[in-house]
């Protein structure tokens, strides 16, 4: 009787996404470090098989649309997103996310709830202990984002968050509360051309106090997206995006070395294209390269374990019915 309610008083659409990944750093490791994995130094440090692998991400969308004021559209969207890694089960993980959104004629108003039960960083060395284990969490993120249509072609956001992550026991000195805002700013010149813009500021608060992961990060993203005819309809994005983290630890240098004083900018440069070979399947390619670059002036090393480079590359599909 629920799903009869639902066909006959709601406007819905369903969605399944599929992308074969090959991740050439799941890990994200330093070159350093996947060098000593190779000649098996200390081997304790990585009691894994591949620093690569190939990833199967499958992703489930459902949409619920009726009016319930005036002509104004209410929509509740449910995703339920899967990952699992060929090699690496370990890294499998799942997403959960919920949402509502409620039009308001020009302005829109917008309510979501995520949830990841688990996932693994990598492996570290327990703050309390000396084994090497997976460090493990779990995420909440609750937002809420307002949105102004003054026509057409463009679109601008601002949204609040608030996010809570929970460390396994061993790494509960992780455990942080983070707010975050975002600005967006989304265009469309031209019938074959959108850009948007967007900055988010995120102010992180870990447990601590030894070590202590605080930070304060500023993300900029860049998005550029073009429509073409060859083939008909295609899709064709480049994107950009640009981290900045400053850590805020006030533990003495001496007991927290790899934080204090230290500095990470992450940037992410990614192509991507869709093309439909039917009215509700479309085909889907990807390739991205990501490098950290760190700084510390209490740890002169630092760049030389937290540096990182890695390459992406998918090919999917999208279905719509």
């Amino acid at each position: 009787m629920s799903i009869l309610f639902f066909i006959i008083f709601f406007d819905y659409s369903l969605g399944m996404d599929a992308d074969f990944v090959y991740d050439d750093n799941i890990f994200n490791y330093s070159q350093k470090y996947l060098d000593e994995f190779l000649k098996q130094i200390r081997p304790y440090r990585f009691p894994f098989d591949t620093y690569d692998d190939f990833v199967t991400n499958v992703g489930f969308n459902l949409l619920l649309r009726n009016r319930f004021i005036k002509n104004l559209t209410t929509t509740f969207n449910l995703k339920v997103s899967l990952y699992s890694y060929l090699i690496n089960c370990e890294k499998d993980y799942q997403s959960f996310l919920t949402g509502l959104r409620q039009s308001l004629g020009k302005f829109a108003l917008r309510f979501e709830y995520l949830l990841m039960p688990r996932y693994l960083i990598r492996y570290y060395k327990a703050p309390e202990g000396e084994d090497y284990i997976g460090c493990k969490f779990s995420e909440n993120l609750l937002s809420l984002k307002f949105s102004y249509l003054p026509n057409d072609r463009m679109n601008f956001s601002m949204a609040f968050k608030k996010e809570k992550d929970n460390y396994i026991e061993s790494f509960d000195c992780y455990d942080s509360k983070a707010s975050r805002v975002e600005l967006i700013g989304e265009l469309v010149l031209t019938k074959f051309y959108e850009s948007s813009v967007e900055y988010e500021f995120k102010d992180s608060r870990a447990n601590g106090p030894v070590p202590d992961i605080s930070y304060q990060q500023h993300l900029f993203r860049l998005n550029n997206l073009f429509r073409t005819k060859f083939p008909k309809f295609s899709k064709i994005e480049w994107e950009y995006e640009l981290k900045y983290r400053i850590y805020t630890t006030e533990v003495p240098p001496e007991l927290d070395s790899p934080h204090s004083g230290r500095l990470d900018t992450t940037n992410l440069i990614k192509l991507g294209l869709e093309a439909p070979l039917f009215t509700a399947l479309i085909v889907t390619f990807s390739y991205s390269y990501e490098f950290r670059n760190s700084f510390s002036d209490v740890y002169k090393d630092i760049a030389e374990y937290k540096n990182y480079r890695k390459v992406v590359g998918s090919a999917g599909f999208k279905f719509y019915y």
